[in-house]
């Protein structure tokens, strides 16, 4: 699965701007999928950065001034596993709990199984929603609210940091409170990569469409 186009950073604090365009393997030939990207100064229409190079290889900064330097080279980036809960410290709605049984029966490869699984969580999904819109109810977001057509996440990273960065200037840490953050932390589960084995079975499903 690739996916590919073209999207636009903006830094609101420096007026820095990026255009970066994703490019996918054609169907003819043997080129790889590449990225390219052209990153401009403050009110300056001409890039002083041109970036070039595989998007999961080495991708490469040309600079106006003739500098050429390697930009980042994936393949020597540290792979770093998300950590979760774990299952029985979560609430039934989220999506390890429900995907569970799908999941599994994906990890040991059995597809029948996983399709099963994954049609009856749905056939549960609509006969809920049939339900509440029998009875009126009006389901309750816990972590988005409605926005005019939007849903907007209730607490953004800049409103996150912002709360960290006041509570640790409020609080000090003893070693022995470091200890225990520490331990919390080893003893979160690490998640499964998306492998492409899953991606195969996440087309299959219809999960993304081109």
């Amino acid at each position: 699965m690739e996916l590919g186009g073209e999207c636009n950073i903006n830094c609101s604090k420096t007026s820095y701007s990026a255009n970066i365009v994703f490019h996918t393997k054609p169907f003819y030939g043997g080129k790889k999928p590449r990225i390219t990207a052209e990153i401009f100064s403050p009110n300056n229409k001409k890039s002083f950065c041109s970036i070039e190079g595989e998007w999961n290889g080495v991708v490469y900064a040309k600079y106006t001034t003739g500098e050429n330097t390697v930009f980042v080279d994936t393949k020597k980036l540290p792979i770093i596993k998300k950590k979760v809960r774990k299952l029985e410290d979560q609430n039934d709605y989220e999506s390890l709990c429900l995907w569970k049984d799908i999941t599994f029966n994906l990890k040991i490869r059995d597809i029948d199984a996983a399709t099963e699984a994954k049609h009856r969580l749905e056939e549960r999904q609509r006969a809920e929603a049939q339900e509440r819109k029998e009875k009126e109810i009006q389901w309750e977001t816990r972590l988005f609210h409605e926005d005019g057509e939007c849903w907007v996440y209730d607490a953004p990273l800049l409103k996150r940091l912002g709360a960290v960065k006041h509570q640790a200037g409020k609080q000090k840490f003893t070693p022995d409170d470091q200890g225990k953050s520490s331990k919390l932390s080893n003893n979160l589960p690490l998640g499964e990569p998306i492998t492409p084995f899953l991606l195969q079975w996440f087309l299959s499903q219809g999960y993304w469409t081109f």
